[in-house]
């Protein structure tokens, strides 16, 4: 049964993927040796090249994998309308990467070979045999997969360099945001109580809506004698939490239905309610905890605040750089006739 108008708070309601992890990136030639070598890649791969940096059909197949809904399932169930733009966004997330890595040659930033064989064998290991590698690579060659790989390790070098390295968040400004947005940080009334719903078809006869009434009447003049309530849950409710007690976890005033939750707010812990008349039929229903809304304290959101405006900065510095690069480099589309 639906009693929540949101999700509770805590409650008993609570390409393949090897191979996507795969298109992470490419090249054992250069640990810095020099400029990308296209010559892993056939002329007719060329799908769009940002400076040196090559962006290829394989890699536009890649990422697309890594874009369409994995609930697609095979891709005979997507339109070709959401297929071309999984494609143009592929596109768009090697083409911004492009921008880093080229970003990375022109700053001579080096991926050294213990970091990049580190992240290959990461990898590379989680295959019994050459041949299950090779297989899972599919029309990548391993050379390929390796240009790929180093590509990824600079452009996240890259990143690391131009702005997280860039990101400072002092103590004083994060009890400063504390302090000037003190409404946001507070917890909502909360509880958590136990329900007995006994379901009613709005189509039942009259006379088996009486009965169902009665039955609902006694089991709530049991538990309101003291009566198990865990007991009286499993053996009447038609509510799944039957299997633990009724109990539906803790939640924020607003989460319920109306109907339970303007009772729950007025009753002490341990006092039960009922039969409440509600869409489902009636529910018998008992407050086990409850919480009053108050102020959270700064030592127990310092750490969301400074994630929160360390995540602003990120994206700030981040949009800020990626802008300068596309100025700086330009963007080459190799259309196919």
């Amino acid at each position: 049964m639906i009693f929540f108008t949101k999700a509770p708070i805590n409650g008993v309601f609570e390409m393949n993927c090897i191979q996507k992890t795969l298109f992470l990136s490419i090249a054992l030639l250069c640990f810095g040796f020099g400029p990308f070598s296209s010559s892993v890649w056939a002329k007719d791969d060329l799908v769009a090249k940002v400076g040196q940096v090559p962006i290829t059909a394989p890699e536009v197949m890649r990422e697309s994998e890594k874009v369409l809904p994995r609930s697609a399932g095979f891709h005979g169930s997507l339109s070709e309308e959401r297929l071309q733009a999984a494609r143009q966004k592929a596109l768009d997330n090697l083409i911004e990467r492009a921008y880093m890595v080229q970003h990375s040659l022109d700053e001579q930033i080096k991926i050294d070979k213990k970091e990049f064989d580190q992240a290959y064998h990461s990898i590379r290991d989680k295959f019994k045999s050459n041949d299950e590698f090779k297989k899972a690579l599919g029309s990548e060659s391993p050379d390929q997969f390796q240009e790929a790989l180093r590509r990824e390790l600079l452009a996240k070098k890259a990143q690391e360099k131009a702005v997280e390295e860039k990101i400072r968040v002092t103590p004083v400004e994060v009890l400063s945001a504390y302090e000037e947005n003190r409404n946001m940080y507070t917890r909502p009334k909360s509880f958590r109580a136990s329900l007995i719903l006994i379901n009613v078809d709005p189509a039942a006869l009259p006379e088996k809506k009486e009965a169902l009434q009665k039955k609902a009447e006694d089991v709530a003049a049991k538990a309101k004698k003291g009566e198990d309530y865990f007991n009286l849950a499993y053996y009447n409710s038609d509510d799944r939490t039957r299997f633990v007690g009724g109990d539906i976890g803790y939640m924020h005033q607003g989460q319920l239905i109306p109907e339970l939750e303007e009772h729950l707010l007025k009753m002490t812990v341990g006092e039960v309610k009922g039969p409440i008349s509600t869409d489902y039929g009636y529910t018998i229903i008992k407050l086990t905890e409850s919480q009053e809304a108050r102020q959270l304290a700064f030592e127990e959101v310092q750490d969301n605040i400074r994630k929160r405006i360390e995540d602003e900065r990120r994206k700030a510095l981040f949009d800020t750089w990626m802008q300068a690069l596309k100025l700086k480099y330009p963007v080459r589309h190799f259309d196919k006739d």
